[in-house]
């Protein structure tokens, strides 16, 4: 089935167009995000494009995905989707890319949330948070992306703060957009808060970026490496 969203029309009525399509990550030629199946998050793509994205599910599980980080890395596509209601962090690879995707395997086991991976002085790292605790973590491998993963720093930053889209790399910088926790009405997906990480793995606030005029919130950034080409995630407000 194929989901226009630029135009609301789906041709299935399984899929919710009201939900639209969330968690953007983009690469040169498509862009991947969730979109919603009867209440469950899957895993779509659309070819990338200034004025329509239609949606193809190109991923389902038994329980809710989301945030499709997508990466290459040694000529292979993988996908490091949101899966905290299976209680671990899965793997997935792709045999045709963009459509085609099987899961490679669990590599930490965590009800990890918007997991981000990154690269800092030629070492691998993740940067995740777990759904029931608010804990945050930041892992690393020397078998990327395979594993073994494991903790190399606790809470960097105060509970509840998650991944918020691609990792920004500048100059030399590795910049982490991230959801800071809040207390406001509005809930989650606020605003999204931009975070250097440090050579120790501390994290240096930067800047926030608020939602536009309009907006009931920003809670994703997704770019292409090296250029000005950028996504984000907002938030309608409700019409009463």
């Amino acid at each position: 089935s194929l989901c226009d969203w630029s135009s609301d029309v789906c041709s299935s009525d399984l899929y919710d167009n009201s939900f639209g399509a969330a968690d953007p990550f983009i690469t040169s030629d498509y862009v991947f995000a969730e979109i919603m199946k009867k209440g469950k998050g899957v895993i779509a793509v659309a070819i990338r494009n200034e004025t329509k994205l239609s949606f193809t599910p190109v991923l389902e599980e038994k329980f809710h995905l989301s945030y499709p980080q997508v990466f290459q890395y040694s000529g292979k596509w993988y996908m490091i989707p949101e899966s905290y209601q299976s209680g671990a962090i899965l793997l997935y690879e792709s045999k045709c890319f963009p459509y085609e995707w099987q899961k490679v395997k669990t590599i930490y086991n965590l009800d990890g949330i918007d997991s981000t991976i990154f690269n800092l002085s030629n070492k691998w790292y993740m940067f995740t948070t777990s759904n029931k605790t608010g804990k945050n973590l930041i892992l690393t491998t020397y078998n990327f992306p395979y594993g073994p993963w494991s903790v190399v720093k606790e809470n960097p930053l105060p509970k509840g703060y998650r991944g918020g889209g691609q990792v920004l790399y500048d100059n030399g910088g590795v910049f982490l957009p991230l959801q800071p926790p809040t207390k406001l009405i509005h809930g989650y997906g606020w605003k999204l808060e931009v975070y250097k990480v440090n050579p120790d793995l501390s994290m240096k606030y930067v800047k926030t970026l608020m939602p536009p005029k309009g907006a009931g919130g920003l809670h994703h950034l997704s770019c292409i490496p090296g250029t000005n080409q950028c996504m984000i995630d907002l938030r309608r407000y409700k019409k009463h």
